[in-house]
């Protein structure tokens, strides 16, 4: 009987000390909720300032490594739950809401992520900032570069964005052709697929679509897709 009991208060003792956390718990799960932090605020767009959308290839590298992240700090989370309801510390309060709050955090930021994926919302969330790019190069504040190409696309004026706007468009530029008293600006949304075509964001002054400076080149995609987002701007997807 003796040898009984001395074996259940062992196992009893082994029992508890496992489910107690400890310090080196604490900072392996500090560990993953930096990283963690770190991909959220690093790649996706949870930062009051404008973000350039991401491609598809961009979402695909990312979601990769931050899924593994996701389930890695998921299941230490699931754990210390269990730890903080059978052995209640500060510690593992600690610990636990640090691993969830990271876990929020990067919730939010593939939330913000794929919303601007959407053009209709990216537009929507920077159109003052974009009508005052137009503003400024109505006033001939924003200098470019001249092209010498005769294509109606290219013979405009690529323009660099201010630091603040860069996100407005990809490689933070913007071409602009002036024709005839007519002001058109093309900003580039995203990249479709591997490249296989490109979104652009359109503002043109006469508001007349029929003579946007993609439909006047010689060659055509054989996709398009235009849509009207509000007076004077359309969206433009053209894929090959």
């Amino acid at each position: 009987m003796r040898n009984l009991h001395r074996l259940e208060f062992t196992a009893d003792r082994k029992a508890r000390k496992a489910n107690t956390p400890n310090i080196s718990s604490v900072i392996v799960s500090l560990l993953i909720s930096g990283f963690t932090i770190f991909f959220t605020i690093s790649y996706l767009p949870v930062l009051p300032k404008i973000h350039l959308p991401m491609t598809f290839l961009d979402l695909g590298f990312l979601i990769l490594p931050a899924t593994f992240l996701a389930a890695i700090a998921t299941r230490k989370l699931v754990r210390d739950i269990k730890n903080l309801w059978r052995n209640y510390s500060r510690l593992a309060l600690c610990q636990t809401s640090i691993l969830f709050s990271s876990l929020l955090l990067l919730m939010i930021g593939f939330n913000q992520a794929f919303y601007h994926e959407n053009p209709v919302n990216n537009f929507n969330a920077y159109v003052k900032h974009r009508e005052e790019i137009v503003a400024l190069l109505h006033s001939g504040q924003l200098k470019g570069e001249k092209q010498s190409s005769t294509d109606d696309y290219n013979r405009g004026i690529k323009i660099s964005l201010p630091e603040k706007f860069k996100g407005l468009s990809r490689g933070g530029e913007v071409r602009a052709i002036a024709n005839g008293g007519v002001l058109e600006v093309i900003f580039i949304h995203s990249t479709m697929g591997f490249g296989d075509g490109t979104r652009y964001f359109i503002y043109r002054s006469d508001s007349d679509e029929r003579k946007i400076s993609f439909f006047i080149r010689k060659q055509k995609p054989p996709f398009v897709n235009l849509k009207k987002l509000k007076n004077r701007w359309f969206y433009l997807a053209l894929s090959y």
